[in-house]
């Protein structure tokens, strides 16, 4: 029978075999791989409520936001109001089409920024920049972003339509002016390590330039599937939901997330797309 003191010897002599003898556990985990949030938001040139375009593009917390259909109003209301969130900036104008502004809004700084002129029949250009991502997380790597707004359906058509068939047949005759937009979209990212491809793409999944761009090894967020995005009445009859605005990322970015918020302040809702660097 072990008396107290000698328990309390014995206890000791356990504890101090445990811990020199047993081996060490560890739980590593791997480390997290770098993500950027990217945001496209066609504000609606024609804009009444520019307070809530401010409030939602802050909500957002996204990395990258681009914007469609700004004009010189949009662009005095929120170039100063995003400053402090979004330092780097680059705004662009279209002297022909008041619905054809451009704006690339970053945390990230800007290394480049340029306007392409519309051509191949579209009616809007495309802004092309160059980012800088951070060295810490990414490796001296760039970003191209692209800010895309192809050609749009006929709103006269639209409004004399009567049926779903007709809006589908008004879709459809876009393709042919699609296909010609988006060779010279894709130019742009044609090599480039980390690329993504954002804006109003006036089309649905399935039609060119969705296939265009799946077939370049693009891919946009899963959670975009089945919200739509555009939401139009007809003729002040019924309404239309579509969804024609999404961001692409390049194979070397894979989108693990997608939130599309509607707003009452745009005729398109807020798309805003979490990527993640897809480890070599």
């Amino acid at each position: 029978m072990w008396s107290l003191p000698g328990r309390l010897v014995l206890g000791c002599l356990i504890l101090v075999a445990s811990a020199h003898g047993a081996p060490e556990s560890h739980s590593a985990k791997p480390p997290r791989l770098p993500t950027l949030t990217v945001a496209t938001f066609n504000i609606l040139f024609q804009n009444f409520d520019l307070a809530a375009v401010h409030e939602l593009i802050e909500q957002s917390e996204a990395d990258i936001v681009f914007l469609q259909e700004t004009n010189s109003e949009s662009l005095d209301y929120l170039q100063r109001r995003l400053r402090a969130r979004y330092p780097h900036q680059s705004w662009t104008d279209d002297e022909d089409w008041a619905a054809g502004g451009f704006a690339l809004l970053s945390k990230l700084p800007i290394i480049s920024s340029r306007y392409v002129p519309r051509r191949h029949g579209g009616i809007f250009g495309t802004q092309v920049a160059e980012l800088s991502l951070s060295p810490a997380k990414w490796g001296h790597a760039r970003l191209t972003a692209v800010n895309v707004h192809l050609a749009p359906v006929n709103y006269h058509r639209l409004a004399r339509a009567g049926s779903m068939a007709a809006i589908s047949k008004e879709f459809a005759r876009l393709q042919a002016i699609h296909a010609k937009e988006m060779p010279a979209i894709l130019a742009e990212v044609a090599g480039k390590e980390l690329a993504v491809v954002g804006g109003d793409f006036n089309s649905v999944e399935g039609q060119v330039a969705w296939r265009e761009l799946a077939g370049a090894g693009f891919a946009e967020g899963p959670r975009t599937m089945a919200r739509p995005t555009w939401h139009w009445r007809a003729g002040g009859i019924f309404p239309i939901s579509l969804r024609i605005d999404a961001v692409f990322a390049n194979a070397a970015l894979r989108p693990v997330s997608s939130v599309t918020t509607p707003t009452a302040a745009s005729d398109h809702s807020l798309v805003v797309t979490t990527l993640e660097l897809v480890r070599n």
